[in-house]
């Protein structure tokens, strides 16, 4: 449940809406990772929540061969995303080079 109070709009003060209850189990997929040793960089490409989950954000992260050490993280916008129709349906896909790697 999503809450609003307190807004600079008196018409729009105290609505409550209701949140997407499939937005909460969505989970994010890799499209493509491609690993380039010679430069040191790791592209990544991944499939972004369907537009009514209204994501505004998505948080990338590479961590080391344990999965516990944070190595790398970046914040991709919505906004920034590519968008792509396939078999009648926009699916949005974000980008990120993890870059100056060891």
């Amino acid at each position: 449940l999503i809450e609003i109070f307190k807004t600079n709009s008196p018409l729009v003060d105290n609505l409550i809406f209701p949140a997407n209850t499939e937005a909460s189990k969505w989970t994010a997929a890799f499209r493509r990772i491609f690993l380039q040793s010679i430069t040191r960089t790791i592209h990544i490409e991944f499939v972004g929540a369907p537009p009514h989950f209204c994501f505004e954000e998505y948080e990338v992260r590479l961590l080391d061969e344990t999965g516990i050490e944070l190595l790398h993280h970046t914040t991709i916008k919505a906004k920034d995303m590519k968008k792509e129709i396939i078999d009648g349906k926009e699916i949005y896909f974000g980008e990120y080079n993890f870059t100056g790697l060891e």
